[in-house]
């Protein structure tokens, strides 16, 4: 069944057609209408509006935004093959930090060059493997300076810009948060001051790849920036390909617009795990003929890694339980204390894995974890799939973990609280079996039987790599054919 607040935004999208309002080419609404969703959803969208905020994120960062403006961006091939554009964050692999998205495709295409943005902590991790590499930084650390400069120093122009999102968005704004100005003030001002460092970063991006001139893109995700790249790609006859990176929710994935017209913000083809992604992905606003399954080559090595590693503790079994960086988490947090008497008894290890963004403060947003005899991963740099190998079961909320530890035969178990939604088709279609409470995980536990469980190449289209690389070739060869 739909979620109400998404079918409410898609009608007040259609009623007032808020995809075609634009200040000097600046789709206002397109580029923060999953944010807006997500803050409706209250599933912590933080967007920065204030001077003060702003301060208090950046200053304690302040050296390392200094020093963003002098990371290289300069092309090192002229004319590449494909231009990959990948996010900062790396997953550290035999002494080496691996872009999992792109580094493997990327290896394969020596005329090519890697964009890399930086970690939300302004950070890039080395030592890496990846062969031509830049970085975003400059385009990133401009449009902030950028943006805050308008806001607060050249009022004039900024006055002008929020009057004008204001005579647009208030009253479809104050629809879709009726109880709430605060939300509504704070996304008007919001995208008044994203107006500047959108126009900052378009420049830039503008610049730089009509100097790379690229024959293909391939992208990582669909952050705001790949948006900005595909809008310039587009008027330059560039194709763009994004790679599934997570999973995807397709009420929350920010590829289906209530429009007959095209959105050039979003990529020309996206290559997906497989047709249960397509599935879950459709309707779409990018053409399904271009919604190709390929795989996910980086799992696929993973698992032929660790899966023939044999078990470290025959004697137990062992319960991971994926926590988000999000208040839900919490749900999680009671049912591994409320779980951890009964199944200790039953001989059940339980393992706490942290997401990344929550390690540096778990202790006093899991205090009840923190006092207990929980074992708790609280390290970024734990190979989640070697604990995969070294476990039997899994539970979470919302994450891409629960279908990777179907990849590797553990029991997948999705609890019932909020913003476990995603997982839906996941659990009808039989490869994850939904939790109602604490009492309910026992007794699924108790009696597991690995039997049943689906193959996860269902999932997980076989022969990744090879199949990735046959759609980017055909798609490099129908450019070269243009002459």
């Amino acid at each position: 069944m739909a979620n109400p607040i998404y079918e409410h935004l898609l009608q007040i999208e259609s009623k007032y057609e808020l995809n075609s309002k634009e200040i000097d080419g600046y789709k206002m609404w397109t580029y923060s209408r999953l944010s807006i969703l997500y803050d409706a959803l209250s599933t912590g969208a933080s967007i920065p509006v204030s001077f003060g905020e702003i301060i208090r994120y950046a200053l304690p960062k302040l050296f390392r935004a200094a020093s963003m403006l002098f990371r290289t961006c300069a092309p090192k091939i002229q004319n590449p093959d494909i231009l990959f554009i990948c996010h900062g964050s790396r997953r550290l692999s035999d002494g080496v930090y691996e872009s999992y998205i792109t580094d493997d495709i990327a290896a394969l295409y020596p005329n090519s060059i890697t964009l890399e943005h930086p970690t939300q902590d302004l950070l890039h991790f080395s030592p890496v493997n990846t062969k031509n590499l830049i970085y975003s930084d400059r385009f990133l650390i401009c449009g902030l300076i950028s943006g805050l400069l308008n806001r607060y120093l050249r009022t004039g122009k900024y006055k002008k810009v929020y009057n004008e999102v204001k005579k647009e968005l208030y009253t479809p704004l104050s629809e879709f948060f009726p109880k709430s100005p605060e939300a509504v003030n704070r996304w008007i001002t919001w995208m008044s001051y994203f107006y500047f460092t959108y126009k900052s970063q378009y420049r830039s991006y503008e610049k730089f790849l009509s100097k790379v001139s690229p024959s293909l893109i391939v992208e990582s995700n669909n952050r705001v920036e790949h948006m900005i790249v595909n809008e310039i790609a587009k008027k330059s006859k560039i194709p763009t390909v994004e790679l599934q990176h997570g999973i995807f929710h397709n009420e929350l994935s920010g590829y289906y617009f209530p429009s007959d017209n095209s959105i050039p913000q979003l990529p020309d083809y996206l290559l997906l795990f497989s047709e249960f992604s397509k599935e879950i992905l459709l309707p779409c606003s990018v053409d399904e003929s271009k919604l190709i399954p390929v795989g996910y080559p980086y799992f696929e090595k993973q698992v032929k890694k660790y899966t023939s590693r044999a078990k470290l503790n025959s004697k137990s079994k062992t319960l991971v339980i994926l926590s988000l960086p999000s208040p839900e988490s919490l749900a999680l947090e009671k049912l591994a204390i409320e779980i951890y008497p009964r199944l200790k008894e039953l001989g059940w290890d339980i393992v706490f894995k942290l997401h990344p963004l929550e390690c540096n403060n778990w202790q006093s947003v899991y205090s009840l974890l923190a006092s207990s005899e929980i074992e708790v991963v609280d390290s970024p740099n734990t190979n989640l799939y070697e604990l995969f190998s070294q476990s039997d079961a899994l539970i979470g909320i919302s994450s891409t973990g629960i279908y990777e530890g179907i990849g590797f035969n553990l029991a997948a178990f999705v609890y019932d609280v909020p913003g476990s939604e995603s997982m839906g088709q996941l659990c009808s279609k039989g490869f994850a079996t939904k939790i109602l409470d604490s009492n309910h995980l026992c007794f699924e536990l108790e009696n597991l039987d690995t039997a049943h469980q689906k193959n996860s190449s269902e999932l997980f289209k076989p022969n990744a790599l090879e199949n990735m690389k046959q759609v980017l070739d055909q798609l490099l060869a129908q450019e070269e054919s243009k002459g």
